[in-house]
């Protein structure tokens, strides 16, 4: 900091720390939470920077519409569409997490949509 001060910059170090968080990327911690979050509950300034990291990655823009496909199934309670989810949700992304996730849903997916299937008719 003296050194650029030495060089005539006028402003302090709080200044240049608050130039350079906001030219890092968002943290893996960060985007999470805005894909885990409803988009109904997203402050508008993590709403611009999660679009902002779609637009810059296809791969997450396609996982965060099966995620939120998936979190809309889960809470209406529309297990039922399980089956329809899964084939997509698990060559969808090429990405190996969602692939795994999709994968084990296969083998648990009958049960769990007739679960859902009898939650619903409560």
């Amino acid at each position: 900091m003296e050194k650029i001060g030495e060089q005539g910059y006028p402003d302090g170090y709080g200044n240049v720390r608050n130039y350079v968080s906001r030219t890092l990327p968002p943290s893996a911690r960060a985007v999470t939470r805005w894909h885990l979050t409803h988009p109904d509950a997203l402050a508008e300034s993590d709403r611009i920077q999660l679009r902002a990291v779609l637009a810059n990655c296809p791969e997450l823009d396609v996982l965060a519409k099966q995620v939120r496909a998936f979190a809309h199934m889960v809470t209406d309670l529309q297990g039922a569409q399980l089956p329809e989810w899964i084939e997509p949700a698990g060559a969808a992304t090429g990405l190996p997490s969602p692939s795994r996730f999709a994968h084990h849903l296969a083998h648990t997916g009958p049960l769990l949509a007739a679960c859902g299937a009898a939650a619903a008719t409560q």
